[in-house]
Protein backbone atom coordinates (compact mmCIF):
# COMPACT_ATOMS: atom_id res chain seq x y z
CA UNK A 1 0.00 0.00 0.00
CA UNK A 2 1.03 3.26 -0.95
CA UNK A 3 0.64 6.98 0.37
CA UNK A 4 1.20 9.78 -2.21
CA UNK A 5 1.26 13.60 -2.44
CA UNK A 6 -1.73 14.12 -4.88
CA UNK A 7 -0.99 17.85 -5.18
CA UNK A 8 2.73 16.51 -6.54
CA UNK A 9 2.32 13.33 -7.65
CA UNK A 10 4.89 11.99 -5.68
CA UNK A 11 5.52 8.89 -3.67
CA UNK A 12 5.53 9.73 -0.24
CA UNK A 13 5.11 6.00 1.71
CA UNK A 14 5.28 2.26 1.20
CA UNK A 15 3.78 0.88 4.11
CA UNK A 16 4.87 -3.06 3.78
CA UNK A 17 4.34 -5.85 6.56
CA UNK A 18 0.56 -6.93 5.79
CA UNK A 19 0.25 -10.73 6.34
CA UNK A 20 -2.66 -10.99 3.80
CA UNK A 21 -5.54 -9.14 2.37
CA UNK A 22 -6.45 -5.69 3.43
CA UNK A 23 -9.90 -4.87 3.39
CA UNK A 24 -10.80 -2.18 5.10
CA UNK A 25 -8.62 1.09 5.86
CA UNK A 26 -9.98 4.69 7.61
CA UNK A 27 -7.78 8.07 8.60
CA UNK A 28 -7.89 8.89 11.88
CA UNK A 29 -10.27 11.95 12.56
CA UNK A 30 -7.01 14.56 12.63
CA UNK A 31 -5.44 12.80 9.28
CA UNK A 32 -2.68 11.84 11.69
CA UNK A 33 -2.75 8.05 11.52
CA UNK A 34 -4.03 5.66 9.05
CA UNK A 35 -5.58 2.54 10.50
CA UNK A 36 -5.99 -0.30 7.94
CA UNK A 37 -8.15 -4.27 8.35
CA UNK A 38 -7.59 -7.51 7.17
CA UNK A 39 -6.22 -11.07 7.16
CA UNK A 40 -7.03 -14.07 5.64
CA UNK A 41 -10.07 -16.10 5.22
CA UNK A 42 -11.58 -19.16 4.40
CA UNK A 43 -13.66 -19.14 1.15
CA UNK A 44 -12.97 -19.59 -2.69
CA UNK A 45 -10.76 -16.56 -3.23
CA UNK A 46 -7.33 -18.58 -1.76
CA UNK A 47 -6.15 -21.61 -0.84
CA UNK A 48 -6.40 -21.39 3.37
CA UNK A 49 -7.43 -25.00 4.40
CA UNK A 50 -10.82 -25.13 6.53
CA UNK A 51 -9.19 -26.39 9.30
CA UNK A 52 -6.56 -22.77 9.87
CA UNK A 53 -8.36 -20.50 11.64
CA UNK A 54 -8.78 -17.01 10.28
CA UNK A 55 -6.38 -14.18 11.54
CA UNK A 56 -7.06 -10.66 11.58
CA UNK A 57 -5.27 -7.92 11.91
CA UNK A 58 -5.22 -4.34 12.59
CA UNK A 59 -2.17 -2.06 11.76
CA UNK A 60 -1.96 1.59 12.64
CA UNK A 61 0.40 3.94 10.35
CA UNK A 62 1.97 7.24 11.03
CA UNK A 63 0.81 9.08 8.12
CA UNK A 64 3.52 11.87 8.22
CA UNK A 65 6.73 9.31 8.66
CA UNK A 66 4.80 5.97 6.97
CA UNK A 67 5.74 4.37 9.95
CA UNK A 68 3.91 1.72 11.88
CA UNK A 69 2.60 2.22 15.38
CA UNK A 70 1.08 -1.06 16.38
CA UNK A 71 -0.60 -4.09 14.93
CA UNK A 72 -3.76 -5.11 16.71
CA UNK A 73 -4.36 -9.10 16.45
CA UNK A 74 -7.93 -10.46 16.50
CA UNK A 75 -8.08 -14.07 16.25
CA UNK A 76 -9.74 -16.58 14.43
CA UNK A 77 -11.29 -13.80 12.26
CA UNK A 78 -11.23 -11.96 9.58
CA UNK A 79 -11.80 -8.08 9.37
CA UNK A 80 -14.02 -6.40 6.87
CA UNK A 81 -13.55 -3.12 7.37
CA UNK A 82 -12.69 -0.26 9.91
CA UNK A 83 -13.92 3.53 11.32
CA UNK A 84 -12.88 5.88 13.81
CA UNK A 85 -14.83 7.24 16.28
CA UNK A 86 -15.15 10.60 15.66
CA UNK A 87 -13.17 12.09 18.53
CA UNK A 88 -10.27 9.19 17.50
CA UNK A 89 -10.28 7.36 20.88
CA UNK A 90 -11.76 4.29 19.25
CA UNK A 91 -11.59 2.09 16.85
CA UNK A 92 -14.23 0.03 15.20
CA UNK A 93 -13.86 -3.45 13.46
CA UNK A 94 -16.09 -5.52 11.49
CA UNK A 95 -15.77 -8.88 10.52
CA UNK A 96 -17.22 -12.45 9.30
CA UNK A 97 -16.42 -15.15 7.58
CA UNK A 98 -16.81 -15.62 4.07
CA UNK A 99 -17.21 -18.91 3.49
CA UNK A 100 -20.00 -20.16 1.80
CA UNK A 101 -22.66 -22.15 4.19
CA UNK A 102 -25.39 -24.11 4.11
CA UNK A 103 -28.82 -22.99 4.38
CA UNK A 104 -29.87 -22.23 8.16
CA UNK A 105 -26.20 -22.12 9.12
CA UNK A 106 -25.05 -18.52 11.03
CA UNK A 107 -21.65 -17.36 10.06
CA UNK A 108 -19.79 -16.04 12.83
CA UNK A 109 -19.91 -11.85 12.57
CA UNK A 110 -19.15 -9.18 15.39
CA UNK A 111 -18.23 -6.03 15.67
CA UNK A 112 -15.29 -4.92 18.03
CA UNK A 113 -14.43 -2.01 19.69
CA UNK A 114 -11.09 -1.35 20.35
CA UNK A 115 -8.82 1.61 22.08
CA UNK A 116 -6.97 3.66 19.89
CA UNK A 117 -4.10 4.20 22.54
CA UNK A 118 -3.81 1.40 24.81
CA UNK A 119 -4.77 -1.15 21.92
CA UNK A 120 -6.95 -3.33 23.97
CA UNK A 121 -10.64 -4.67 22.58
CA UNK A 122 -12.95 -2.78 24.70
CA UNK A 123 -16.13 -4.89 23.70
CA UNK A 124 -17.69 -6.66 20.83
CA UNK A 125 -21.47 -6.78 19.38
CA UNK A 126 -23.18 -9.34 18.04
CA UNK A 127 -26.32 -9.88 16.06
CA UNK A 128 -26.00 -9.75 12.39
CA UNK A 129 -25.90 -13.34 11.05
CA UNK A 130 -24.12 -12.78 8.04
CA UNK A 131 -20.15 -11.02 7.69
CA UNK A 132 -20.22 -7.40 8.70
CA UNK A 133 -19.28 -5.42 5.01
CA UNK A 134 -18.83 -1.75 6.46
CA UNK A 135 -19.58 0.80 9.28
CA UNK A 136 -20.39 4.25 10.01
CA UNK A 137 -20.51 6.42 13.28
CA UNK A 138 -22.54 9.10 13.65
CA UNK A 139 -21.04 12.74 13.87
CA UNK A 140 -21.94 12.44 17.48
CA UNK A 141 -20.44 9.19 18.35
CA UNK A 142 -23.49 7.89 19.53
CA UNK A 143 -24.65 5.90 16.94
CA UNK A 144 -22.92 3.24 15.22
CA UNK A 145 -24.64 1.65 11.49
CA UNK A 146 -23.58 -1.76 10.57
CA UNK A 147 -24.64 -2.91 7.03
CA UNK A 148 -24.14 -7.01 6.78
CA UNK A 149 -23.86 -9.55 4.33
CA UNK A 150 -27.74 -10.76 5.41
CA UNK A 151 -28.80 -7.78 3.60
CA UNK A 152 -29.63 -5.58 7.17
CA UNK A 153 -28.16 -2.26 8.17
CA UNK A 154 -28.62 -2.64 11.83
CA UNK A 155 -28.33 0.83 14.17
CA UNK A 156 -26.27 0.50 17.79
CA UNK A 157 -26.69 2.72 20.48
CA UNK A 158 -22.50 3.32 21.13
CA UNK A 159 -23.21 4.65 24.72
CA UNK A 160 -24.96 1.96 25.82
CA UNK A 161 -23.53 -1.03 23.36
CA UNK A 162 -27.24 -2.27 22.83
CA UNK A 163 -28.46 -3.03 19.63
CA UNK A 164 -30.89 -0.15 18.50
Amino acid sequence: MTIWDLASGQLLHSLKGFKSYVLGIAFSPDGKMLATAGGTFRNHWNAVPENKPDEGEIKLWDVATGHEIATLLAKQVGLLCIAFTPDGSRLITGEGDLALRLPGVSPAAQIRLWDAVTHQEIFSLRGNSGAIYDLSVANNGKFLASASRDGTVRIWNMLASDKK
